[in-house]
């Protein structure tokens, strides 16, 4: 949970799009939603990590002492890259359930 909270919002709609795709392509057996999915958190990780770095940077841009910008580094960064690693670890698992979801007919 302190992934969740430290990674933000993005991530917050990324695990929402996560587990509908899961139970929908599980409940449809279709990889087209599975990998749809998998898209969508993938790139819900990339928008949430830029922005977040897109913040970090007018924050830093705003401040002129070295230890605030160090500081605004130090918290903005790691939560810019949590929200990329959950994002990424969900789309990997929906491209994994894409294979072996066995094909309609």
């Amino acid at each position: 949970m302190e992934l969740l909270r430290e990674a933000g919002g993005f991530a917050v709609i990324g695990i929402v799009v996560f587990w509908a795709g899961v139970f929908f392509a599980v409940r449809q057996r279709s990889r087209d939603i599975a990998q749809s999915a998998a898209l969508a958190c993938a790139s819900l990780g990339l928008l949430g990590a830029g922005l977040g770095q897109r913040n970090v940077d007018a924050a830093v841009s705003a401040t002129s002492e070295i230890g605030e910008k160090l500081l605004i580094l130090s918290m903005g960064t790691p939560e810019a890259l949590t929200n990329l690693t959950l994002m990424g670890a969900a789309a990997l698992v929906l491209a994994v359930a894409a294979v072996v979801i066995p094909r309609a007919r």
